[in-house]
């Protein structure tokens, strides 16, 4: 599944907000990216305490706004329950 160019809502001038599980190593870069943004650089976080090893085994949704990335979340799974980790919003 691919992202098409997004653009504005013309008639409301209102973002078009896509959200997607990351299914190409380039989405996920994304989430990552993101996240590094936001967790390391604005809120200081250590590269290790931010990337643990648990991504490979986790599905990662993006939200794009006008086709840009703008947030993410990353999904573990378990028996019985799905945890919700990593959410990012970009402050812009």
């Amino acid at each position: 599944m691919t992202v098409q160019t997004m653009t504005t809502d013309r008639a409301s001038n209102r973002p078009v907000v896509t959200i997607k599980l990351a299914s190409t190593s380039d989405e996920l870069l994304q989430c990552y990216a993101l996240r590094a943004a936001v967790f390391m650089g604005e809120q200081q976080c250590p590269y290790w305490e931010e990337f643990d090893g648990n991504d490979y085994s986790a599905s990662h949704l993006v939200l794009y706004v006008d086709g840009e990335p703008a947030a993410s979340m990353r999904v573990r799974w378990f028996s019985g329950f799905a945890k919700l980790e990593r959410a990012i919003i970009l402050k812009r």
